[in-house]
């Protein structure tokens, strides 16, 4: 979702939550049921898992080299091809995509729309795919800590490179030509340093809590409960949390009036916000989280493969 509106007419372009945030009433008329859920996100994971899965069975079907280690590089370059490849891909057929959907030919938008346009476009996020595949890999290959370590930090630093280097003035962009170059650019580096920053705290995360002795790694989830909570239904959350934010939004404001003028106020509502969803995920816990996205991932998976999965055990 963008940190900014781009023009308060637009709803389907901001999306309910920020145009909420911004404006404090919800979008008129809200039409279009798929503001109100990260419904775009489920499409993304699911295409993201049809192209890692056909891409790394071929790989390993028709490989002839016998390097462990060709599958990063494979992974990395076709990641930065990708990241590459984006911002051209969107200004060639950024707008005809857009004009498909104007027309009314949904059917042929489903297959057009996701590849450049929409909240989360597969340019650049099969990218993301990549490398989030290449890291799985090498730590499900047991590769030396030093080495996982390595390739997170060279993605990392990569990312926040791009991000620096092609952001622009990120105030400036509600004032750019849509589909134009200055603006995919503009885009692209703000998707970058997103990527580089998460990138960066997965890297902390690895150092100073996976990649070290049973005890310390024990220690630290017993400190980190709360993170560990939320980190267990994150997709979950992530798909509610509008719905649940312009439910408080709406409750608060006559006692807050101001919950939404400033970043401030904003914040503080965010924290409330926080403290509401870690109440229901302590309640949801008791029930193993059943009936979350994550829960019924792993129910899917556990049917399909027949083995165990230890996620929501303590």
């Amino acid at each position: 979702m963008p940190l900014v509106a781009l023009d308060p007419s637009l709803d389907n372009i901001t999306g309910f939550l920020p145009y909420f945030l911004l404006y404090g009433r919800l979008p008129d008329p809200l039409v279009n049921p798929g503001q109100f859920l990260a419904l775009e996100t489920l499409a993304m994971i699911g295409w993201t898992i049809i192209f890692m899965s056909t891409l790394l069975g071929m790989y390993y079907r028709w490989r002839k080299s016998d390097d462990s280690k060709l599958i990063y590089y494979v992974l990395l370059t076709l990641g930065a091809a990708i990241l590459v490849v984006s911002p051209f891909l969107r200004t060639a057929i950024g707008e005809w995509s857009n004009d498909i959907v104007l027309s009314g030919n949904y059917l042929l938008a489903y297959f057009t729309e996701p590849l450049t346009n929409g909240m989360m476009p597969l340019f650049p996020y099969l990218a993301y795919g990549c490398f989030g595949g290449l890291v799985g890999i090498s730590i499900a290959s047991r590769e030396k800590h030093r080495y996982v370590l390595g390739v997170v930090a060279v993605i990392t630093i990569i990312m926040l490179f791009l991000g620096v280097m092609f952001t622009g003035d990120i105030e400036a962009l509600p004032g750019a030509e849509p589909f134009t170059w200055d603006s995919h650019v503009n885009l692209f580096g703000r998707r970058a340093l997103q990527l580089g920053f998460f990138f960066f705290l997965f890297l902390v995360g690895l150092a100073l809590l996976d990649f070290r002795s049973e005890e310390t790694r024990t220690r630290w989830s017993n400190r980190l409960g709360v993170v560990s909570t939320f980190g267990k239904l994150a997709l979950t959350v992530y798909m509610l949390e509008g719905v649940m934010a312009v439910a408080l939004g709406l409750l608060v404001a006559p006692l807050w009036p101001s919950w939404n003028l400033d970043l401030l106020n904003i914040a503080l509502f965010g924290l409330f916000n926080a403290v509401i969803w870690y109440g229901i995920l302590r309640v949801w816990k008791r029930y193993q989280f059943k009936g979350s996205m994550e829960w019924v991932m792993v129910w899917t998976v556990q049917k399909l493969s027949g083995k165990r999965s230890a996620r929501f055990r303590e």
